[in-house]
């Protein structure tokens, strides 16, 4: 498949960076360790962005629901914070 190609052409790279014994391809052994994730993304680029902004959020929304009296106020603080029209 297109993926196992691809992932051995980035195994082929790091090995051909590392065999030249050149100092500036030093960075080559990052690109090995990550090989996986490149490919996968490759294959299908999915980002976090949306979930990571929506736990910030409500991270932001916890704190300020500090002192309510009980979780079901918090829970309605998070969901009106995820409506707000200037969030998205």
């Amino acid at each position: 498949s297109d993926g196992a190609e691809m992932g051995a052409l980035v195994g082929d790279v790091c090995w051909l960076c590392r065999e030249t014994g050149d100092r500036r391809f030093e960075g080559s052994q990052l690109l090995g360790g990550h090989a996986v994730g490149i490919v996968a993304h490759a294959g299908l680029p999915i980002s976090s962005g949306r979930v990571e902004g929506t736990n910030s959020m409500i991270k932001t929304a916890r704190g300020q629901a500090y002192g309510l009296p009980d979780d079901g106020c918090f829970f309605l603080k998070a969901i009106d914070a995820s409506h707000r029209k200037d969030r998205w």
